[in-house]
């Protein structure tokens, strides 16, 4: 149910922004019950809603092709609004042995900078991470250690504090 409510949310807050029609549908499905004290019909009236949005409204409940959620995570290959922003934003990985580094090639002033690097696993267990403070670091390079003999599939994450969450992988 929590997942439900939170999908509503986004959605309002989406159509709230983007289409203002959609928005007032929303609301007059949200009220047909006065003040929604059955909870069973909130959640009807929502799925109905997620639903209609949904069909109605394809690119707020959209993904890319790469099956990344649009607006939220930027790659090379589906770098969104900052198409412009991919080699100063998407992580570089950098794989020797056991030992990877990760470099994201953007300046550091307090203003703009990489807030964090993030190493994960393919099977979703964080490696390590490393949060970088503007006023010290000089550019944004983080170190890791592979488990002994780990052969996988490794996911790199960079955080701009302008420019959003990036993402790369790479294969060791």
């Amino acid at each position: 149910m929590e997942i439900i409510l939170y999908y509503v949310q986004f959605l309002l807050d989406k159509c709230s922004l983007d289409n203002k029609d959609n928005y007032y549908c929303l609301v007059k499905l949200q009220n047909q019950e006065g003040t929604m004290s059955d909870r069973r019909e909130f959640i009807k009236g929502s799925l109905v809603t997620v639903a209609a949005l949904a069909v109605s409204s394809p690119h707020i409940a959209s993904a890319s092709a790469t099956g990344m959620p649009n607006g939220i995570i930027y790659t090379a290959e589906n770098p969104g609004k900052w198409a412009k922003k991919v080699g100063s934003h998407q992580p570089q990985i950098a794989v020797n042995g056991q030992n990877i580094t990760v470099t994201t090639k953007h300046a550091m002033s307090e203003m703009h900078y990489i807030v964090r690097h993030t190493l994960v696993l393919e099977n979703g267990e964080t490696l390590g991470s490393k949060t970088f403070k503007a006023e010290k670091a000089k550019e944004a390079v983080s170190m890791y250690e592979l488990p002994g003999g780990y052969k996988g599939k490794i996911y790199a994450t960079s955080f701009c504090n302008l420019h959003d969450f990036w993402l790369n992988s790479a294969v060791v």
